[in-house]
């Protein structure tokens, strides 16, 4: 199962979401995000064709600390999950995330509910 396929396979109940599964959510998240960001910055590096000016080299390396501070803030998050926090928050905490696939992944669609497209505003 790919790392997305097992991001989105979340459920949960209606009504109020676990604080730790949320944070476990958000963490994998972020790892997705760090992932894609890798993905790019690979696709540019493999370009042969490409001359990176200066500029263009430091936002790479800018990307690449960005996926590095992703996944070390999903580590974190990962960790602060299992301290057993409890508790319950609301779904309407997460009402202002504009993306409605991160939404419902954050909320625990299943799979099937989520489409694939990416939202862009």
């Amino acid at each position: 199962m790919s790392m997305i396929a097992q991001a989105l396979n979340t459920e949960t109940e209606a009504g109020a979401l676990s604080a730790q599964d949320l944070v476990h959510r958000i963490a994998r998240e972020m790892r997705m995000a760090a992932a894609i960001a890798d993905d790019c910055q690979d696709a540019l590096g493999e370009d042969q064709r490409l001359v990176l000016d200066h500029e263009t080299s430091m936002r790479l390396q800018g990307l690449d600390l960005l996926s590095q501070q992703l996944i070390e803030i999903g580590r974190v998050l990962d960790s602060f999950a299992v301290l057993d926090i409890g508790g319950d928050i609301s779904p309407a905490l997460l009402d202002d995330v504009r993306l409605s696939d991160l939404k419902r992944r954050l909320i625990g669609a299943k799979v099937e509910d989520v489409s694939p497209a990416t939202d862009f505003w």
